[in-house]
């Protein structure tokens, strides 16, 4: 039986959420940094940023359409929000425009089109 990669099946992947955030946050004056820690693994993907957030950094684990956060991922997440950081997974492209649409209505930022 021979398997067909995903990226020939036109399956959204990871980076299509990833670089679907990116651009959204770009279109309203943010910044999304991509956060590599080399002491410690499992850290959320993006740093996101916004002049209007008001030096309140957002931390954004994505995932492919369907995946969970893994175990190690969570345990960091969870230590995040324990330490009272905003936290977010984005597994689509919706659930990316949503966060777009909350932090705009949040920070009273103006809504780039899509």
């Amino acid at each position: 039986m021979q398997r067909i990669p995903k990226w020939a099946t036109g399956e959204p992947r990871e980076r299509d959420v990833e670089a679907h955030l990116v651009e959204r946050m770009k279109a309203i004056g943010g910044k999304t940094w991509k956060w590599k820690s080399p002491s410690m693994r499992s850290v959320p993907d993006r740093l996101v940023m916004h002049p209007k957030f008001h030096g309140r950094t957002l931390f954004v684990e994505l995932k492919a359409p369907g995946k969970p956060a893994t175990e190690a991922q969570n345990k960091v997440l969870n230590e995040l929000v324990e330490f009272d950081h905003a936290v977010f997974v984005l597994d689509t492209k919706a659930k990316v425009d949503g966060f777009i649409a909350d932090v705009c209505e949040l920070y009273g930022i103006e809504e780039a089109a899509k």
